[in-house]
This record gives structure tokens, sequence and C-alpha cells, in this order.
């Protein structure tokens, strides 16, 4: 399984405008999760209502197929 070097998410308002927009990058830690994923740990850099945001977050990637 192929596993994500980055990832763009985001997420607009009622209006259509946007409220929050991430840019991650794997911190390269996966590791075996429940079932058929994996578990890590991410670096961010976006905007959260239009303040600038950055950090560290948590993500699960598991197999369509299984």
């Amino acid at each position: 399984m192929q596993l994500p070097e980055t990832f763009t998410w985001s997420v607009a308002d009622d209006d259509g405008s946007e409220l929050i927009s991430i840019h991650g990058r794997s911190n390269e830690d996966f590791t075996c999760g429940l079932g058929a994923g994996f578990a890590g740990s991410y670096s961010y850099t976006g905007a959260f209502r239009g303040t600038t945001i950055e950090g560290t977050g948590y993500i699960e990637w598991c197999d369509e197929k299984a």
C-alpha cells in the first residue's frame, strides 16, 4: 500500500467561503494500525478563518480494498 507524503484538506462554510485549509506533510512515522491501516503524524501549515496556523496532527490511513 502506498502511503501519502503530502496532502491538502479544506472546508467551506455555509456561504462557500473557505473556513479552514490544511497543507500536510507526513512525519514518516506511520506504523501498523488496526485492521488494514496505518497511523502516524503529520506537520501542517494552513489557515483558519483567515488566520495562519501550523502544528502537528494525527492521521490514519486505511486501505480501501480491505
